[in-house]
């Protein structure tokens, strides 16, 4: 609320730390009740809310609209490195080796730190009325619902998986529904974010 900048971004990094320290310790402990060496090292959820908020306590120095373009942009381009595979943890669904343990990052930073920003942007927002708040999210709900539609109806970007008509409309309807969450595509996100914020509207 009555944060400077300075507070935030310094709240954002500990807590982003934090998060990650959990993954690394509590969250391995729980996936495999033990922590040697003889298990994977997951990265999953709570590494990558980690990793964007210390992404994000840098960002929250640009002005909002900068910031909004910025995370809008990369949400829709990101597809442009699909094809680099020198992208680790950034933009590539990672599993490597380090000082002898196998480490499993399916959660990429690039889209997600740009979705953690863009809902930072939408903040604003909810300091408003509920009429006017409600407006506002119905608006944008719909318009990120009609281009999922649109963009997944092109089939020729937006999503690394294209779709394909099946034997029956039940599959092929599945078939268009099926985006691809590791990372997570353009369509992906248009497709949960879109009704995300029409549930959220009311």
């Amino acid at each position: 609320g009555n944060r400077t900048k300075r507070q935030l971004s310094w709240f954002l990094v500990t807590r982003g730390l934090w998060l990650i320290v959990l993954e690394l310790t509590v969250m391995q402990l729980a996936y495999n009740f033990d922590v040697s060496a003889n298990y994977p090292i997951f990265l999953l959820v709570l590494w990558v809310l980690g990793a964007c908020m210390i992404v994000l306590a840098a960002l929250v120095w640009l002005p909002i609209t900068w910031l909004a373009v910025l995370s809008a942009s990369t949400i829709a381009s990101h597809h442009l490195l699909d094809g680099v595979q020198a992208w680790p943890l950034i933009h590539q669904v990672t599993v490597s080796q380090a000082a002898g343990l196998t480490v499993i990052a399916p959660y990429t930073l690039v889209p997600w730190f740009a979705v953690m920003a863009l809902g930072f942007c939408v903040g604003p927002i909810f300091s408003g009325g509920a009429d006017e708040r409600r407006r506002y999210l119905v608006r944008i709900g719909m318009g990120l619902t009609i281009a999922f539609v649109v963009v997944r109806a092109l089939n020729i970007y937006g999503d690394p998986s294209p779709w394909v008509p099946q034997a029956s409309p039940p599959r092929t309807l599945l078939s268009f529904l099926n985006t691809t969450k590791y990372p997570p595509s353009l369509a992906f996100l248009l497709m949960t974010l879109g009704p995300a914020l029409l549930m959220l509207a009311w």
